[in-house]
């Protein structure tokens, strides 16, 4: 099965009163798992709406986006937030967390609504500080 297919997506903006921006349409695409692809083009052709499409951070004009043979725009947050992540080239402030507390953060879709990490979500969370290279930041716990 597919890891994200798009079928006939046109992606764009919506405007109150104004008819729909059109940024790209009729997009066909398939990724398979595992792959790695590079998206280029000059600024201003959509590539940021196209990750914000497939991200579900905003709707498509029209067609749809698959993730796993699922429309992703009918997932839940939490169901979405799972399966798929995506990291923006913007900084972000992470004020006073370890690195340990900022990588403890992406298991929230998987925690209760406390957000209380188990003994399980611990060791996802040193795997994942373990896999790409300690990080010798303040404040966080030996990963041994």
């Amino acid at each position: 099965m597919n890891a994200l297919q798009t079928l006939d997506l046109t992606i764009g903006y919506r405007a109150a009163r104004r008819a729909p921006v059109i940024v790209a349409e009729r997009l066909n695409l398939t990724l398979e798992a595992g792959e790695l692809v590079c998206l280029i083009g000059p600024n201003g052709v959509g590539k940021s709406t196209l990750l914000r499409t497939l991200a579900g951070l905003q709707p498509p004009l029209s067609g749809q986006a698959l993730l796993g043979g699922e429309n992703l725009h009918h997932l839940s947050a939490r169901d979405l937030a799972r399966r798929l992540s995506m990291v923006l080239t913007g900084r972000v402030e992470v004020g006073l967390l370890s690195a340990y507390e900022l990588v403890s953060l992406g298991r929230h879709p998987y925690t209760d609504w406390s957000g209380r990490l188990t003994d399980h979500d611990e060791a996802v969370v040193r795997w994942a500080i373990e896999a790409v290279g300690r990080c010798s930041w303040r404040g966080e716990p030996s990963v041994n």
